[in-house]
């Protein structure tokens, strides 16, 4: 049962388009059933509050369309994972951080320096998102902090101290990620200003993942049904770099959705056959997006497809999708 006080009957208890997605996913993943309807109702609680009493509700930055939550489905796993706007776009960082802190009880966010320090900066546009991870033994965090232009070259500095051999790549920090409970464990975002071909190979060379730049332009040039010799020319792309108590950095390309595809039926199509070659399963998310495969009704659902580049193992793709409902109802 949720913990939060009781809705009145006729009074939405999710953002809409969320309760054919509980539906739905009660059937692959039973298990998860209860505690994935008690999350989404914390992180839709905001939300409904806000348009209950009369109060416009703005857009998310989160996805393309507004929306304030995304599914995220891998190639590398089954697990149920989502990603949310914690509170409400124009919430101040410090009431988003008080939905956090209700989200992922006691985290101490002064273990990590630089999270501290970029809590506190000033001119954020939207702060921090959290995401979860349903796991056999519960739910696994991971918590995005803003980066703002000003805070970026500090936040560049401790990156180049870390892993000295990136300067060439002339790189933006934008996010911060913490992972509660895994103190050891941080991921920095950054987009690539000069992203190039080049530049791509020798981030996968620092990072000991060269043998796989092959397969990750196929994947590229898959998705966008462009040619290998110029798709290059124009993605902006964006880097990741998850640093672990092992010390080795783990290294995962980042493209936004919509320099891809032009309509959700085109990500679906070529989303399901790079999986297909990928020998990954996508039965929850083939389901959830059957609709796509025959209307373009509502938003564009997609924003970041990412792949993740192992030294020692396969290429895993990532995405977000969520219901193709733009921003929320006035």
């Amino acid at each position: 049962m949720s913990s939060q006080a009781p809705v009145p009957v006729g009074k939405p208890v999710f953002l809409p388009g969320l309760a054919p997605v509980l539906t739905e996913t009660a059937r692959s993943h039973p298990a998860d059933t209860d505690l994935l309807r008690q999350m989404l109702e914390k992180l839709s609680m905001p939300w409904l509050a806000s348009l209950s009493a009369g109060r416009p509700v703005g857009s998310s930055l989160l996805t393309p369309g507004g929306y304030p939550l995304e599914f995220n489905f891998s190639t590398g796993h089954s697990n149920l994972c989502y990603t949310a706007e914690p509170g409400l776009p124009d919430d101040p960082p410090a009431v988003k951080w008080a939905h956090i802190d209700r989200l992922v009880p006691g985290f101490d966010r002064r273990q990590h320096a630089e999270l501290d320090l970029l809590v506190a900066q000033s001119g954020q546009r939207f702060g921090c998102w959290i995401s979860f991870r349903h796991l056999p033994g519960g739910l696994a965090a991971k918590i995005y902090q803003e980066v703002t232009t000003a805070a970026a070259p500090a936040i560049a500095a401790i990156l180049h101290a870390t892993l000295p051999a990136i300067k060439k790549a002339d790189l933006l920090p934008l996010l911060f990620g913490v992972f509660p409970g895994r103190k050891k464990t941080v991921e920095y975002y950054c987009g690539i200003r000069n992203s190039s071909l080049g530049v791509l190979q020798e981030l996968v060379n620092q990072t000991g993942t060269g043998w796989q730049l092959p397969f990750l332009r196929h994947c590229l040039s898959d998705l966008a049904a462009e040619s290998q010799a110029t798709i290059f020319d124009r993605l902006r792309l964006g880097a990741s770099f998850r640093f672990d108590e092992t010390g080795q950095p783990s290294l995962t390309i980042f493209v936004n959705a919509p320099q891809l595809f032009a309509t959700n039926l085109r990500a679906r199509t070529a989303l399901l056959a790079l999986a297909g070659q990928l020998n990954a399963p996508m039965a929850l998310y083939e389901r959830l997006t059957a609709e796509d495969a025959t209307a373009a009704a509502g938003s564009f659902a997609y924003s970041i497809i990412s792949f993740k580049l192992e030294p020692t193992g396969g290429l895993e793709m990532g995405f977000g999708w969520h219901p193709a409902i733009s921003g929320m109802p006035a």
